[in-house]
């Protein structure tokens, strides 16, 4: 997938008036990325409010356990849906897909802590973990003059591996291997979430698919980074169970 570059401001400004434009084009970049931020804090909270739902109703768990399987499947649509069709689509249903996508998540993020039993500590543990990877990662992208680009490459061949590696374990049982898939996962999804930050905060997302879809695409793919290391962090603190 090929993004244009977006011009940068000192070769657009306007005879004279530099500082102007520059400035301009400054403030239309925060305001991509804080509604980007704006929508993934949003969907967040959808996944906590149906996690605990779903973990306080007992024939709601059971229910939603029983279709573990079916979940999963439409969040795999979802997800790969929204990555090969955001440019034909609208930002509306773009919109809507991603919070059933949530709303999904946190039903199955609840029968994933039910059915491995781990404990309140563990969970807030994990969540904190998550959370201050995510922010400093989201930190460094932001502030970092380094072009990110090729790193995003290495680290979507690492999360191919992990997922194969993964795929492999289920039948293999090791709980070392369990352990180490974890750790990348955190790496990875760190890595990704600077990567993301950085396509979103110099205007390269919205270059591509312009400001209203490049601000929910730009929160679907910080959404997941931070639920992956959510989950990773939740296996790391588990032990890996």
């Amino acid at each position: 997938m090929t993004m244009t570059r977006p011009t940068s401001p000192a070769s657009t400004a306007a005879p004279g008036r530099p500082a102007e434009r520059i400035d301009t084009q400054s403030k239309a970049f925060a305001g991509w990325l804080t509604a980007s931020f704006v929508w993934m804090f949003l969907a967040l909270a959808l996944t906590g409010v149906v996690g605990w739902f779903t973990l306080t109703n007992e024939a709601i768990l059971e229910r939603v356990a029983g279709l573990y399987l079916p979940i999963i499947i439409v969040q795999l649509v979802i997800g790969f849906g929204l990555g090969l069709a955001i440019t034909r689509i609208s930002a509306t249903i773009a919109t809507l897909l991603f919070f059933v996508y949530a709303a999904t998540m946190g039903a199955t993020i609840a029968v994933i802590i039910w059915a491995m039993g781990y404990s309140t500590t563990t969970v807030v543990s994990a969540a904190a973990a998550a959370g201050g990877m995510f922010g400093g990662a989201a930190i460094y992208g932001l502030v970092t003059r380094r072009n990110l680009a090729t790193m995003a490459g290495y680290l979507v061949m690492a999360l191919i591996g992990i997922i194969i590696a993964s795929v492999v374990n289920i039948f293999i049982g090791w709980e070392t291997l369990n352990f180490i898939i974890s750790v990348v996962g955190v790496v990875v999804f760190t890595g990704l979430t600077a990567y993301t930050v950085q396509q979103i905060a110099t205007g390269r997302l919205a270059a591509w698919l312009g400001p209203d879809k490049s601000a929910i695409f730009g929160a679907f793919q910080l959404y997941l980074n931070a639920i992956n290391l959510f989950l990773y962090f939740l296996r790391i603190f588990g032990g890996n169970r």
